[in-house]
């Protein structure tokens, strides 16, 4: 049988990268470059002008303000609790009035006068009717005051501890005296819950877990007549530490009319606005940080890694790149741990609407600021721009390279599409390498493919340099691959809209040139993945029976029963059954019992031809199968090699991957194709 990629695509370690300066192995080799069509490919690629960083369309200078103190409630070292979250501010008439409260417990501090500069503390505001199950409140990231009314709306940052980490949540208050005492109104934004189906966050499919939307910052947009709630949005890890891969801006608003009532907020998604902010999908966006500048007459952000973004329609979220300013300027770690800011305008009056000068306030154990000046001219993007994610950011220089980071495996639940592919890895036989005779350096590789779509992924470091992509041998871009922060969360190319019929090819060839910050040309790639109907175990692993056409088994000779998974027990991970048996993302234990047997079930959702894959890794004494309904398709045995095989379905017919006598590591694909194996 055909040896298959699938370990080494989809759960590659650093150690496994391709780099292309280097000798790879058991890599397909082409013939050397000696003035045959690649190297005259390489010479025209050479001549094209690459995609150059784009630039603000005016200029930011940025000065430290240089004070010998600032307020003391401007310093986490003295709140009730140290905490890494900015105060907020409202404006209520002609009074400022500062306000923060530390889920931990307690009252919420008040403060109040001219500028967020000169305040002066009031009496601490109280929550009342809070329910029990509200769990740690904090009072942070903007506020509403509605004349009308004389009442202020206070989003909320929740924080739900669970056996598995944090689940964020947003939930409304409001006070009709000026913050002395709070009354609880409900939530108003929480995570995707795929129509209240989904619970608990084992609940989801895959290697990760949404863990809700929090951390935000709130804008009211009275030109626009709605408010806006800008959150950061958590993906945790499932395995050991409960690793965070990925954070990513989503928004919500609500019509002011509608005086941010639960169940009112729309999540923008897919570019319009027709998602419930409780429980639906949400695609990310630029914005965090958000203010009003009449000298720009554009909407500007501020977001973590001293990213700067604008806008020119909140209702179309059309946000340019996220520009990296030079420098720390707000949201960056490092010894002065600056964290949260708050923005102003140049009275210190309000955080709303600003003009030419701007004040921003920074910190988190101990606080500075900066002045912030617009000017005529253009904001060079040659510092790159910034992808925030969960504990930091990493940077690019190319234009081209997907605002977003994205974790090595999908999420097949999200609202981004990129994050939610479903791919293929491209065949070992299908790629090919070829290198510069006098030097034997890689010079170019090539992938085959039959699908709309390619995504290639890469390392991008100090050392990376540039590269021409082709599509079919037609030039598509130059790509730089240069970062100042090591990352293999970024895509640094995909292609889609390709006919899906035809077989097609994505050539990378390596430039002779590099990002003038570079320290070296190498081109580190990770792999090739095209678009395609497949089932990776996984991928598609949860604690939901028959999610993603995956059901989890025990019993023998074919009979079996339904595993359970315990939602119950918040330390449990696996689905599991009598004898100690249990299966995992990718392991299958038929535990203590003599010959029991625990088996992945998958239900074919519709006819075709399928493809099975795999390299199962077992003990010595274990035997593993394959049978579609009663037919064997692998015979019962020892695994000592992967397989590669085709077969029909219909829809319903059931492919069991079955484990006896023992422990396997095995990660099951499956694959819908054509008639001559291709996938689709």
């Amino acid at each position: 049988m055909k040896k298959t990629m699938t370990t080494w695509t989809r759960r590659v370690t650093l150690g496994a990268i391709i780099t292309m300066n280097l000798a790879l192995g058991a890599w397909a080799v082409e013939p050397p470059i000696d003035g045959t069509k690649e190297g005259n490919i390489a010479a025209t690629a050479s001549t094209r002008s690459e995609e150059k960083p784009q630039s603000l369309p005016f200029t930011v200078t940025i000065t430290d303000m240089k004070k010998d103190k600032y307020p003391d409630y401007m310093w986490t070292k003295y709140r009730r609790h140290m905490m890494d979250f900015p105060p907020t501010i409202v404006n209520i008439g002609s009074e400022v009035w500062l306000f923060t409260r530390n889920g931990a417990g307690g009252n919420a501090d008040r403060y109040k006068g001219t500028n967020v500069e000169e305040l002066i503390q009031q009496p601490g505001g109280r929550l009342l009717s809070f329910p029990a199950s509200v769990q740690r409140p904090y009072m942070f990231g903007g506020m509403w005051y509605d004349a009308s009314e004389g009442k202020l709306y206070q989003p909320m940052h929740c924080e739900y501890k669970r056996g598995f980490g944090f689940v964020r949540q947003i939930h409304l208050t409001t006070s009709t005296d000026k913050g002395a005492t709070w009354q609880y109104v409900g939530p108003i934004m929480t995570s995707f819950d795929d129509g209240g189906k989904i619970t608990d966050g084992r609940q989801y499919a895959g290697n990760s877990w949404d863990g809700g939307e929090g951390d935000s910052f709130q804008f009211v947009d009275e030109r626009g007549g709605y408010v806006y709630i800008y959150a950061s949005a958590y993906a945790y890890g499932k395995g050991p530490g409960n690793s965070l891969p990925a954070l990513k801006y989503h928004v919500a608003r609500c019509a002011m009319t509608d005086k941010m009532a639960p169940g009112k907020w729309r999540k923008f998604y897919n570019g319009a606005w027709n998602e419930p902010a409780l429980g639906g999908r949400a695609t990310p966006v630029n914005g965090f940080s958000v203010m009003y500048n009449t000298y720009l007459q554009k909407y500007i952000s501020f977001t973590y890694g001293n990213g700067l973004a604008i806008c020119s329609d909140l209702s179309k979220q059309d946000w340019s790149r996220k520009y990296r300013m030079k420098g720390d300027c707000w949201g960056y770690g490092g010894s002065k741990k600056q964290w949260f800011w708050i923005v102003v305008d140049e009275k210190k009056h309000t955080n709303l609407v600003g003009d030419r000068t701007l004040f921003l306030y920074r910190g988190e154990y101990n606080t500075d600021g900066i002045r912030i000046v617009f000017g005529t001219g253009e904001t060079s993007g040659s510092e790159g721009y910034v992808h925030p994610f969960c504990g930091g950011w990493v940077e690019s220089n190319d234009p081209s390279i997907p605002d977003q980071p994205y974790a090595l495996t999908p999420r097949l639940e999200s609202g981004d599409p990129i994050e939610a592919r479903r791919t293929h890895p491209c065949e070992e036989r299908d790629i090919t390498v070829a290198k510069d005779k006098a030097t034997g350096q890689v010079r170019s590789i090539q992938a085959r493919f039959k699908a709309s779509e390619i995504y290639w992924r890469a390392l991008l470091d100090q050392a990376t340099g540039k590269v021409d992509i082709y599509i079919d041998e037609q030039f598509q871009r130059t790509v730089n691959l240069y970062s100042p922060t090591p990352t293999d969360l970024l895509i640094p190319f995909y292609k889609t809209g390709l006919d899906p019929s035809k077989t097609h090819t994505i050539k990378i060839v390596v430039r002779d040139d590099q990002d003038p910050r570079a320290i070296g040309k190498l081109v580190k790639s990770k792999w090739f993945e095209y678009s395609a109907e497949t089932y990776l175990a996984s991928d598609g692993f949860s604690a939901i029976m028959g999610k993603e056409q995956w059901h989890y088994l025990q019993g023998r000779d074919g009979k079996y029963e339904e595993l359970k998974f315990p939602l119950s027990d918040l330390g449990q991970k696996f689905w599991t059954g009598s004898g100690g048996c249990s299966i995992g993302p990718n392991t299958m234990n038929s535990g203590s019992e003599e010959n029991n047997e625990v088996a992945r079930k998958w239900l074919a959702p519709h006819d075709g031809m399928v493809r099975l894959e795999g390299s199962p890794g077992a003990q010595r004494k274990t035997e593993i199968c394959i049978f579609k309904n009663q037919e064997v398709i692998y015979p019962l045995q020892t695994p000592t090699k992967g397989y590669d095989v085709r077969i029909p379905v219909k829809k319903n017919d059931a492919i069991y991957f079955v484990v006896r006598s023992g422990l396997c590591q095995w990660d099951p694909r499956v694959t819908y194709v054509d008639a001559t194996g291709d996938g689709k």
